[in-house]
């Protein structure tokens, strides 16, 4: 009956409002700080004449965490599926959600909850490739469909394969040629690279599903949290950075790591290719207190770093934004 979908509908907007009030945060505030003043305006209503003020980053993710918990709840008995919310993908938003604010045990519990639930297992050879060409929807946890627009991919290559955004050389640096993901992810063509990921489908050229969150993701911030956590197990992290990259390269062979930095690093570098092109890496950077360093062929010297910290991490607030709302503050030096 319409009334029994009630509460699935209700799971399904706050799930997805949690989602909203965190990714313009991660934008638009600095580093994770409870105290910080400046987060972004708490919605819980549709009202376009409001005019909120900037609540506290701690205030913005409790009600993050409230709706996800709610929502979490409000759709435990429905099945899994990659194109709707519900309780696999929610736990998979609050490991996220938990690496980000600092939370290692609780980042380990929730991307713990995904792995068990082996809805999506890690893949490799051609069932991991097929992943690009959306001829399979494998390790995806939720991925918005496209059917005919090429929103995602001709943002780097147009149909008429002119590129507008190509690889950088210290990406392509870091792959292997025994790595599957150097193909799937990089092009080349009379001499040039490209972005391979997501240029095409069955659909059509550059119509290609975004994948928002999957399995790779879990493991990789599991290892990462064990790495963090007040008492690190180097074991269980390399295990979860092994397993990824067993998947992905042939012949692999297990790595160990004698301290908890040098596993953080083999995990953000891991997490640079595993996620190229797919929106993490300016985070990735960022919350770690990381500088963006470009290498001398992609860059001029003047453009080759952006220092941790520096304000441009931070995206600046819309002018249309500061016009229409006098209680918004605008972010430093902007």
């Amino acid at each position: 009956t319409e009334e029994a979908r009630r509460p699935i509908l209700r799971g399904q907007l706050l799930a997805m409002r949690a989602l909203a009030h965190f990714e313009v945060m991660q934008m638009y505030s600095k580093n994770y700080d409870p105290n910080d003043a400046r987060g972004v305006p708490i919605m819980l209503k549709s009202d376009v004449l409001a005019k909120p003020a900037r609540s506290s980053m701690g205030e913005v993710i409790t009600q993050v965490e409230q709706d996800l918990t709610e929502a979490k709840t409000l759709l435990a008995s429905v099945p899994f599926s990659d194109t709707v919310m519900n309780k696999i993908n929610i736990a998979a938003y609050q490991a996220r959600i938990a690496l980000y604010k600092g939370d290692y045990p609780a980042a380990i519990t929730y991307s713990t909850e995904v792995i068990n639930s082996a809805v999506k297992p890690l893949v490799s050879g051609a069932s991991y490739v097929g992943i690009w060409t959306d001829a399979n929807t494998n390790e995806t946890l939720l991925r918005i469909r496209y059917e005919a627009d090429g929103a995602i991919g001709a943002l780097w290559t147009t149909t008429n394969d002119l590129i507008y955004i190509a690889p950088s050389d210290k990406l392509v640096s870091l792959f292997t040629a025994d790595d599957i993901r150097q193909d799937a992810f990089i092009g080349t063509r009379g001499g040039d690279h490209f972005v391979n990921k997501f240029y095409e489908s069955g659909k059509g050229a550059r119509v290609v599903d975004i994948k928002i969150i999957r399995t790779a993701e879990m493991y990789l911030i599991r290892a990462e949290a064990n790495a963090k956590k007040p008492s690190p197990d180097l074991a269980a992290g390399a295990a979860d950075l092994n397993a990824v990259r067993t998947n992905r390269i042939a012949g692999y062979a297990d790595e160990s790591f004698g301290s908890a930095s040098a596993l953080i690093s083999a995990v953000l570098e891991e997490r640079f290719k595993e996620f190229c092109f797919e929106g993490q890496r300016l985070f990735d950077l960022k919350r770690n207190n990381l500088p963006i360093q470009r290498s001398a062929t992609d860059a001029s010297p003047a453009w080759q770093t952006l220092s941790a910290g520096d304000y441009r991490f931070v995206m600046p607030i819309p002018r249309s934004e500061i016009n229409a709302n006098p209680n918004m503050v605008q972010n430093d030096n902007y």
